[in-house]
């Protein structure tokens, strides 16, 4: 009969470990007997002058000696003690731990005492089987040995092993086939450690990975990446190995795909896939993901729960105006328990701009909801980014968990190719012509290769791509078509300790070379700016705290050439009439921008971020002359600020005041620092001021505005 002690779970990941414990109790024709004796003395009790024997198993032999001396015997586990005035029980009980204390023995037999027709012996019994431990005395005029049981062997079957048969389910289809079968040794338990991970894996990929329909979006089962098993497990033994009974297992399910061995103690399967009672999808993407407007997106989901008798995916889009409308799509019926099914997601494969044309989509949110719309699973969010990428590329790749997702590159890449080529010398008839030469090259053909940069993305994105990078099925997107890749880089660098943008870079190869050549002239894709100026993003819901920083965008965007001038023209115009000190600030500004104006180079310190500039000429110096309040009270409260500075707005600011001695301002000498304000409203501040020297009815105070860090 076999035992199953140890198995997989209902579902297992066919790329972690699948192991099945089996043991049989029929790996022995004959069980063997343990060795039993009992060991008296009867004459030695009475022998006063001390005596020896020696008792022996195997090849262990063991001599005991009798102590001369009264009342006393070496703790040494060979010398038993004399009688004395000891009874014959009590001396035998003594003589017990002698034996007991001996190393050999103690190791190989149980040893106690029993009684038989009213006589104390001392009983040795093996702890294993084997005739290897009967125990042998030499001398029997002291002492006598009976063995009450023989030791004996086991006899094992000949030629004993497990045969097992792997047994998995055809797609779309309730027949089983028959996947691999092999022959497995036991150990001396009848135990055998089967590991079925290989095989399954082997199997599901069979008929292929489920790759997704790129031109027909639709909700599709994948039946051939989940599919259910069973095994069949027999006995064989014999001269002429015989099958015995057969046990077969309960029907399990393997889907494709596993964990990292780094996280495989720290993760519990199918348990990390439930988000509470919700499901969630089968990759590892941020529930805020950033996508574009061309971008594949696909969602793949494993029903673990009970079986679902429809569901469908709900989309609730949002537009540039924040106004919002849902749609239902791909309902889908009779999803028995593990079913596997991936949902089209992006915004070209759901039409989103066919929604209402007048508008701009913003965002869309992804829940796949039963018939009654009660959520099945998490919700994924994705934000539209419609920034003119001119060097983009669209990667699709199968994930470790077995699902397909897409990622987008940015980054300027650079193309090359290896030639290969077979060359033959030729003997021209007729001797050496110039125009056939003497060698002849024939079978060419050119390997391309595609260096790909991802250009800047979040720390999160950046790991992400190891997911691509150990892909078994990954894909480059050219003009809809799904282009198979290999990524070829033997070394790719990650990040550094304090690096705060990340990017990557690596090579990847196509898997096939050309023989001839087809042009094919380059597609372009249209760029059309968004209007969001309305649109407020959501917050992101991701605990990861890299996964996604708008401010990042922010910092790293600068001004061009032309707009730096208009703004410097604007200003110079509105200040004019401002005196020389201020006129020499803005040429100081202006040339400072000289050397940061190089629109080619990286994002560092010759450049000043649009934060910069904006906070430069909101800090230029400006003149406040306000009525001086009847009976001239003080302090005074200065009235709205705020509509000398309009662009201010409600932003947090520092504000410095200084009081002049008169509105003629030919210079600074007499200007006194007087206070400081932090903070967003800048109406009704006190201050205590002088009335202007030159017309006793109006105050002048010197302001410095700048927005705050």
């Amino acid at each position: 009969m076999i035992t199953i002690n140890q198995q997989p779970n209902a579902i297992a990941f066919s790329r972690n470990p699948m192991v099945y414990e089996l043991q049989s109790n029929r790996l022995y024709q004959s069980a063997g007997a343990a060795y039993v004796g009992i060991l008296t003395f009867g004459a030695g009790y009475l022998v006063s002058t001390g005596f020896n024997f020696t008792l022996t198993y195997g090849s262990t032999p063991l001599k005991f000696f009798t102590s001369p001396f009264a009342g006393g015997y070496q703790d040494d586990g060979y010398t038993l003690p004399k009688a004395d005035t000891l009874s014959f029980d009590d001396w035998m009980t003594a003589n017990l731990a002698v034996f007991q204390s001996n190393f050999f023995l103690n190791r190989d037999f149980i040893i106690d005492l029993t009684f038989i027709g009213g006589i104390k012996y001392i009983r040795f019994t093996a702890k294993q089987v084997g005739d290897q431990y009967s125990i042998t005395l030499d001398d029997t005029t002291v002492a006598s040995l009976t063995q009450l049981t023989a030791g004996a062997g086991k006899q094992p079957q000949p030629n004993f092993k497990l045969m097992i048969e792997v047994f998995m389910q055809k797609p779309d289809s309730a027949e089983f086939e028959l996947l691999s079968q092999a022959f497995t040794e036991v150990d001396d338990a009848g135990k055998s450690i089967y590991d079925l991970s290989a095989t399954l894996t082997d199997g599901l990929a069979a008929y292929g990975f489920d790759r997704p329909a790129l031109n027909m979006p639709s909700a599709e089962y994948c039946p051939n990446t989940c599919r259910n098993y069973y095994l069949k497990i027999a006995e064989v033994w014999g001269v002429t190995q015989q099958i015995r009974a057969v046990t077969q297992t309960t029907t399990k399910a393997a889907l494709y795909g596993g964990f990292s061995k780094r996280m495989r103690e720290e993760l519990v399967f199918p348990g990390y896939f439930a988000d509470g009672a919700l499901l969630k999808f089968l990759d590892q993407e941020p529930n805020l993901k950033i996508t574009h407007l061309k971008q594949p997106e696909f969602l793949t989901l494993c029903n673990f729960g009970a079986a679902i008798a429809t569901l469908k995916q709900k989309v609730v889009v949002t537009f540039n105006d924040n106004t919002a409308q849902t749609v239902y799509n791909f309902p889908y019926t009779d999803v028995v328990q593990y079913a596997k099914l991936y949902f089209p997601s992006g915004y070209s494969q759901l039409n989103l701009g066919l929604i209402d044309d007048t508008k701009t989509v913003a965002q869309w949110d992804i829940t796949i909801v039963n018939n009654a719309g009660t959520a099945l699973s998490e919700t994924r969010t994705y934000l539209i980014d419609y920034s003119y990428r001119p060097y983009g590329n669209y990667l699709l790749y199968q994930n470790s968990f077995g699902a397909y997702v897409s990622s987008f590159t940015y980054g300027k890449a650079s193309r090359e190719y290896d030639l290969v080529f077979q060359s033959a010398e030729i003997t021209p008839a007729g001797g050496f012509r110039l125009i056939e030469g003497e060698r002849l090259d024939y079978d060419q053909q050119i390997s391309s290769k595609l260096t790909l940069a991802t250009g800047f993305i979040t720390r999160r994105a950046l790991l992400l791509y190891k997911d691509l990078i150990l892909s078994t099925d990954k894909f480059l997107i050219d003009k809809g078509k799904a282009v198979p890749i290999s990524i070829i880089s033997k070394t790719i660098k990650e990040f550094k300790d304090g690096d705060n943008i990340y990017a990557l870079t690596f090579d990847i190869g196509f898997q096939w070379n050309e023989e001839l050549y087809t042009y094919d002239p380059e597609e372009t894709d249209p760029y059309t700016p968004a209007d969001l100026s309305n649109y407020v993003p959501p917050t992101p819901t991701d605990t990861m705290p890299d996964n996604f920083d708008d401010r990042y965008y922010l910092k790293t965007l600068t001004y061009n050439r032309v707009e730096i001038d208009g703004k410097i023209t604007t200003e110079a115009s509105a200040r004019n009439t401002e005196d020389v000190n201020l006129q020499a600030q803005i040429n100081a500004f202006v040339a400072s921008l000289a050397t940061k104006m190089d629109v080619t180079a990286n994002f560092d310190s010759r450049y000043y971020t649009k934060d910069q500039i904006d906070t430069y000429f909101l800090g230029i110096v400006g003149v406040i002359v306000i009525d001086k309040p009847a009976g001239s009270p003080n302090p005074i409260v200065i009235p709205t600020i705020q509509t000398t500075y309009p662009n201010l707005g409600s932003k947090p600011s520092i504000i410095c005041l200084q009081k002049m001695s008169s509105t003629v301002y030919k210079d600074r000498t007499d200007l006194q620092p007087v206070r400081t304000f932090i903070g967003a409203n800048l109406d009704n501040i006190s201050i205590d001021v002088e009335a202007d020297i030159a017309d006793p009815t109006k105050i002048a105070i010197d302001t410095t505005i700048y927005l705050k860090a």
